[in-house]
C-alpha cells in the first residue's frame, strides 16, 4: 500500500540548510578573497622586484579614480587594522605612486569583502528568522487544531504565500470548530431521545423478570435475562455518551481536594472484581502512599476508564500490574500495564482519539465506547498532567504523569 512505503525523511531542519548554504557562501567567497589578495601581492612583489625605467604608469588612471583605492587610502589613512602594507624605499617616484596605489587598492578590497561577507551574514540570519518564525507559527497553530483549542486566534506574520496558508488555516479552524459543535449537540440530542425509551424498556423487562405480570418459564427468563443486560450496556453507552459531551463542552476546572490516590485505587479495582474473577486475571500492585490535591471524580474516571481498558484486552489467567509513585520533583506517576495483544503502530497516533475502539479483541469482558482514553487524556491534562502510550515489546502500558494543581 502507498501508506506503508519507505518514505525520505530529512534530517535537517530549515535553521540548518540556512546555516549550510550561508557557510558555502562564505567559504567559496573567502577562497576567492584570498586568491585575490594574493595574486595582488604576487603583483606587488613583481613592481618592487623589476622596478621598470620607465615614466610611464604601471596603473591606469581608472585604478587611481576607483572606489577601492579611494576607500583604501581612507582605511590607511585613518590607521585601520590589515590596510597597511610596508613602503618600500629606493624607488622612482612613478613606481613610488604606483605602488600607493596598489596598496590602497589592496587595502579597500579587503575590507570590501569583509563588509560583503558581513552583510550576508546578516542577511541570511534575518531570512532564517523570517522562514522559521513562519514555520513554528503554522506549527502551533496546527497543533491548537489537533487539540481543539478553536478559540486560540491564528496569528502568523511572513511573505504573501504564508499569509496564503494562515487564511486557509482560519478557514480550517472555523469549520472544524463548527463541526464539533454540532458534534456535540448531536449527540446530547441522541443520547437524550433514546434515554426516555430506554428507561421504558427497561422497567418493562424488570417487572417480566421479577414475575410482577405473572410467571414465566426458564426460555423466558433467558430473555428476559439477556434484554436486562443489554439494556445495561445501552444505558452505560449512554451515560458515557454524556459524560464526554459534557467533559468535552463545558470545560470546567477541577474541583480540588484531598485524595488518597492508593484508596480511590483500591475502590476501582473492587469495582470490576466480577470482571477480573470471570477471566482469572491477577492485579499486581506496587503502590506507594500519595495524598494529593486533586479532582476526586475525574481521578476516579481516569483510574477506571485505564483499568476498563486493561482488562478489556487482557487474555484469560494472565496479569495486569499496576504502579503508583510520587516522584522526586512532585509530579505523581501511574502505570498500568496488560498482557494483551498491545497496539499497532499505525493505530498509536489515534488511541486517545474520541471513539475509537482499535483492533477488534475476541477476550474483551468489557465493551466500550471508545471514549474511555480519550475522557481519560482530557482529565488528565486538566491537572497539568499527560498521559502516554508506552513503547513494550508485549502488551499495552499506559503511564499517567500528574502535576496536582495547587
Amino acid at each position: 500500500m502507498l501508506g506503508d512505503k519507505i518514505r525520505y525523511r530529512p534530517v535537517f531542519s530549515v535553521t540548518h540548510y540556512c546555516f549550510i548554504a550561508t557557510t558555502i557562501v562564505l567559504v567559496v567567497g573567502a577562497y576567492s578573497s584570498i586568491q585575490s589578495i594574493n595574486m595582488l601581492d604576487l603583483y606587488i612583489d613583481y613592481v618592487l622586484i623589476h622596478q621598470p625605467h620607465t615614466a610611464e604608469s604601471l596603473m591606469p588612471p581608472y585604478v587611481y579614480d576607483g572606489f577601492a583605492a579611494k576607500f583604501g587610502n581612507f582605511l590607511r589613512s585613518s590607521g585601520f587594522p590589515f590596510s597597511q602594507y610596508p613602503h618600500a624605499d629606493d624607488v622612482p617616484p612613478q613606481i613610488a605612486a604606483d605602488l600607493e596605489c596598489l596598496y590602497n587598492v589592496r587595502a579597500g578590497l579587503i575590507y570590501v569583502r569583509l563588509l560583503t561577507f558581513l552583510f550576508v551574514l546578516i542577511s541570511m540570519i534575518w531570512l532564517t528568522k523570517n522562514i522559521r518564525d513562519p514555520i513554528e507559527a503554522i506549527a502551533n497553530a496546527v497543533d491548537a487544531l489537533a487539540t481543539k483549542q478553536f478559540e486560540r486566534p491564528i496569528k502568523i506574520n511572513g511573505p504573501l504565500d504564508v499569509l496564503a496558508i494562515s487564511s486557509k488555516l482560519e478557514r480550517l479552524q472555523r469549520l472544524l470548530h463548527e463541526n464539533d459543535r454540532q458534534q456535540m449537540l448531536f449527540l446530547r440530542h441522541v443520547s437524550h431521545e433514546i434515554k426516555t425509551p430506554l428507561a421504558s424498556i427497561k422497567e418493562g423487562v424488570t417487572l417480566l423478570d421479577d414475575d410482577s405480570l405473572g410467571s414465566i418459564n426458564e426460555e423466558q427468563r433467558e430473555v428476559t435475562n439477556i434484554l436486562v443486560r443489554a439494556s445495561k450496556e445501552l444505558q452505560q453507552s449512554i451515560e458515557d455518551l454524556l459524560v464526554y459531551n459534557s467533559a468535552t463542552s463545558t470545560q470546567t476546572q477541577p474541583r480540588l481536594e484531598q485524595v488518597d490516590l492508593v484508596d480511590l485505587l483500591e475502590k476501582t479495582i473492587a469495582k470490576h472484581r466480577l470482571s477480573l474473577q470471570r477471566n482469572n486475571i491477577k492485579i499486581r500492585r506496587i503502590l506507594d502512599p500519595v495524598l494529593a490535591q486533586v479532582d476526586l471524580q475525574q481521578m476516579q474516571t481516569v483510574f477506571d476508564n485505564l483499568l476498563s481498558n486493561a482488562i478489556k484486552y487482557a487474555p484469560a489467567n494472565s496479569e495486569i500490574r499496576v504502579w503508583l509513585r510520587r516522584a522526586r520533583n512532585g509530579t505523581i506517576e501511574f502505570t498500568i500495564r496488560d498482557q494483551g495483544p498491545g497496539v499497532a503502530k499505525k493505530h498509536r497516533d489515534a488511541i486517545f482519539d474520541a471513539f475509537y475502539m482499535g483492533d477488534k479483541s475476541t477476550n474483551a469482558v468489557v465493551k466500550g465506547t471508545g471514549l474511555g482514553l480519550s475522557l481519560a487524556k482530557q482529565y488528565v491534562e486538566a491537572h497539568q498532567g499527560n498521559i502516554r502510550l508506552l513503547e513494550t515489546q508485549k502488551g499495552a502500558t499506559f503511564k499517567v504523569t500528574l502535576k496536582p494543581l495547587k
